[in-house]
């Protein structure tokens, strides 16, 4: 649905550098769009392709570089014409690629991804993201690609503004401009306005424009006169995300942001195109069988490609039946996402927050049939990095009225990503559960997961080589992750944790838990760094995998192991415990026992049919008549 924006636009500066090599890129294909007819901000687009235009007539006087423009703008201007043109590009593999969008863009409620939809306006039209059109040229496996979308990022409308535009100086920038587009590798991605902000237009004066891309043409000519040959993305990008003053009333700030992926001058090995996997639609169960109980044998090994062995067989499928709590004297509960509910469906609505509960694009789920099945609590993602699940909404309307009446209690939790910021975070999460202008929803402890943040890799690629090999993963489909967190020290890490923990126990008065696997990423990965996330007794959600149901190991409760005989139950990291044996189970630590756990009764259907599907499976060593009791999960 398309909203008014009169005066503002989110800039997005999204740079993928593929693996490249020293030579000059035989041909820059540059694609330049502009909604230049639009009646509230085509005056201003025109301004900024104008301006953007002349930064490309510079790069190719100076560079001698090739450069092959093509325009859409004015009556040609749409979606389908974006997409025709990109499909029409004939690259080489030595050959460059520069898209750049100005226009209106939105972002839909259940988005999973931080980057712009275009608003092409017509009925008809294609549905077209910047990711997705990035996507389409990295299919091409063009040596570089710069893509930039100076569009709205959400729906809402601000006051107008005006000021004044910098223009890039008339300066010798060859060595410059080649050092920028001939030497560096890897990736970097910058934003205009961080998610949940705007990132303000001109529409009058002497000078229009995006802020933003002002702010971005004036870094790029500022460090080129400052640096020369000696200019660095790095440097660029610091300026350029420097807060922006915008004189509204009241005035306001605008907070770009940027994110370097293995960005360096350096020249690359070999000029291979890396794969871009978004890190969301990479399952986390399908890595967590390497944290099976052998965590000697289980966990990810490194090694060059013909070496690696194949991970073992994780645990066979445990059933859980209303008998287990019995049994093992203890509450059961599952975790879900969206890959439990997806049906495969390539429609673009089923990628929507209303379109996803549709039962063409999800499936249904049978609360009462969980619950007959011995579950006591059910905790499903809120959200991940930036974006929120598409799942989850139905999930948390749904069982609101069962966790009130202490039927079946509802959870949440959230995906941390090194990507992006933690109070960018923490906004997801919250606004997911409803936690926002003083609410606080009924909901059992918020958790926060802290594991492997795993994005796909390429061998001979840049990419690939600058991942430690102890970070490194291969599954069984020959296909390697890296886990991302290697670019930040522990002790960022630790900070980036602790400050989405205190935003959102302050949102929602809960203490939050920490999800993790102690001994095949906690430990080797914070070392000492995590123990600060731990005081005050906070509780552990550990991922220790077993036998059928909740078995104990003898061996876990060995020095270093920091399992408990008396509780029976599976190692914390380093830095917590389990309560004294006998008293009060608090903090009420969880325990992940499966990945690939059945309930006894059927509780989805998918297209119409029931359908069997394998949840995670948790275990808390408290009785479901006291769990009302634990189900706080730490003492505050």
């Amino acid at each position: 649905m398309r909203t008014t924006f009169t005066t503002l636009l989110v800039g997005i500066w999204l740079a993928l550098f593929a693996a490249s090599d020293r030579s000059i890129a035989q041909t820059i294909h540059a694609v330049l769009v502009a909604d230049t007819n639009d009646g509230s901000i085509g005056a201003g687009v025109a301004e900024n392709e104008t301006n953007i235009a002349s930064f490309l007539s510079s790069l190719k006087t100076l560079t001698e570089l090739n450069v092959a423009s093509t325009v859409i703008d004015g009556a040609n201007f749409s979606c389908k014409s974006i997409i025709d043109s990109i499909n029409g590009l004939n690259v080489a593999p030595d050959d460059a690629v520069f898209f750049y969008y100005a226009g209106h863009g939105f972002r839909r409620d259940g988005s999973q991804t931080q980057f712009p939809e275009f608003f092409c306006g017509g009925p008809r039209d294609p549905t077209l993201t910047l990711s997705q059109a990035v996507n389409m040229i990295q299919s091409k496996q063009p040596r570089l690609v710069i893509a930039t979308a100076d569009s709205c990022n959400k729906i809402t409308e601000p006051a107008p503004v005006i000021a004044a535009a910098p223009r890039i100086a008339d300066v010798d920038r060859k060595g410059a401009l080649l050092r920028l587009f001939k030497d560096y590798r890897g990736s970097l991605i910058m934003s205009g306005a961080i998610p949940g902000e705007f990132s303000w237009y001109m529409t009058a004066g002497a000078s229009l424009g995006g802020f933003f891309t002002n702010q971005l043409l004036s870094a790029i000519n500022q460090n080129i006169v400052r640096s020369g040959a000696r200019v660095s993305w790095e440097a660029i990008a610091a300026d350029a995300v420097k807060p922006i003053f915008v004189p509204t009333i009241p005035p306001v700030t605008q907070n770009p942001q940027y994110l370097p992926m293995g960005l360096s001058a350096s020249p690359a090995a070999a000029a291979v195109a890396s794969a871009y996997v978004s890190q969301d639609q990479i399952d986390p169960a399908n890595l967590r069988r390497f944290w099976v109980e052998d965590e000697q044998s289980r966990q990810p090994q490194a090694a060059a490609a013909p070496q690696v062995a194949a991970p073992q067989v994780a645990a066979p499928p445990y059933i859980l039946t209303n008998r287990e709590p019995s049994k093992f004297q203890g509450s059961f509960g599952i975790d879900l996402s969206h890959y439990t509910f997806d049906i495969d469906n390539d429609d673009a609505t089923c990628k929507t927050q209303d379109g996803y509960s549709k039962p063409a694009c999800s499936c249904v789920a049978d609360w009462q049939a969980v619950s007959n099945s011995g579950v006591r609590f059910v905790y499903s993602k809120a959200s991940d990095g930036a974006g929120v699940d598409l799942s989850f909404a139905k999930f948390w309307s749904d069982l609101k009225a069962k966790h009130e009446a202490k039927a079946l209690f509802r959870g949440a939790y959230h995906f941390l990503r090194p990507a992006v910021d933690p109070d960018v975070q923490a906004d997801a999460f919250l606004r997911a559960v409803g936690a926002v202008n003083g609410q606080k929803p009924a909901q059992l402890s918020p958790v926060l997961d802290i594991e492997w943040s795993n994005k796909r890799i390429l061998p001979g690629t840049p990419e690939f080589q600058a991942c430690p090999d102890n970070r490194r993963t291969k599954n069984d489909q020959g296909k390697y992750f890296c886990d991302m967190w290697y670019q930040m020290k522990a002790s960022e890490i630790a900070v980036m944790a602790q400050k989405w923990i205190d935003r959102v126990e302050q949102a929602t008065g809960l203490p939050v838990m920490i999800y993790t696997n102690p001994t095949a990423w906690w430990n080797p990965v914070l070392k000492g760094e995590g123990n600060v996330l731990l005081d005050n007794k906070r509780a552990v959600w550990t991922s220790r995998y077993s036998g059928p149901g909740p078995k104990f190991d003898s061996s876990w409760a060995r020095q270093g192991q920091n399992g408990s005989s008396s509780w029976k139950m599976a190692p914390l990291p380093a830095g917590a415990s389990y309560p004294p044996f006998p008293g009060k189970y608090s903090p009420s630590h969880l325990w992940q026992f499966t990945e690939a756990g059945f309930l006894e009764n059927n509780f989805l259907t998918c297209s119409g049919r029931a359908v069997r599907k394998s949840v995670d499976m948790n275990f808390l060593p408290v009785s479901e008549d006291n769990y009302p009791v634990a189900a706080s999960f730490a003492p505050r």
